[in-house]
Formats: structure tokens, C-alpha cells, sequence
């Protein structure tokens, strides 16, 4: 699998375990804080990378639902329920 993620996965020590079960870390490299060369990446995994703004605004829209952000719920049943309701008013809207 391919996993996008936040500057702090860039670090060596989270790259390796990622990579330890896998998964093809798509970080892009911070230019400031690395020293010698910087891979960059490929045009494939800039289309994969693209996409993360997608699933980052839908973690947006459903962190505002009060219900989800504050779970009242202890079971996961019922919390579960509500979250498909969540992500079905978005999808209404």
C-alpha cells in the first residue's frame, strides 16, 4: 500500500517502519531541513499525494459534527451509525 502523510512522518524512524510492513511512504522531502541530495517525487505519486487534500477535507466537514467530535457513545455500534449519518448529510449537501 501507499501512505501520504504530514512532515513529521518524514522522519527516518517512521519511514522505516512504514516501509518494515510495506507500505511506500509518499512524504514530500522539506528542502530546508535536509542535508545533501533530495529525491523528489515521482509524477505518479504526485497524482497519489494530490488526493490526500480530499480525504483531509472530509475529516474537515465531519470533525464539525458535534456528535462525532465529542463521542457521547460508548458503543462503537451506535458510534459508527452516527458517522455514516455524518457522511451522509455531507454527501446531501
Amino acid at each position: 500500500g501507499t501512505v501520504t502523510g504530514v512532515q513529521t512522518c518524514a522522519l527516518p524512524i517512521f519511514r522505516d517502519k512504514l516501509q518494515a510492513y510495506n507500505f511506500i511512504p509518499i512524504i514530500p522531502i522539506n528542502k530546508r531541513n535536509k542535508k545533501g541530495e533530495i529525491k523528489k517525487l515521482s509524477n505518479k505519486y504526485k497524482k497519489i499525494y494530490k488526493k490526500r487534500i480530499i480525504v483531509e477535507n472530509n475529516f474537515c466537514k465531519i470533525s464539525k459534527l458535534k456528535r462525532l467530535t465529542i463521542r457521547y457513545d460508548k458503543d462503537y455500534k451506535n458510534y459508527l451509525g452516527f458517522v455514516y449519518l455524518g457522511y451522509i448529510s455531507i454527501l446531501i449537501k
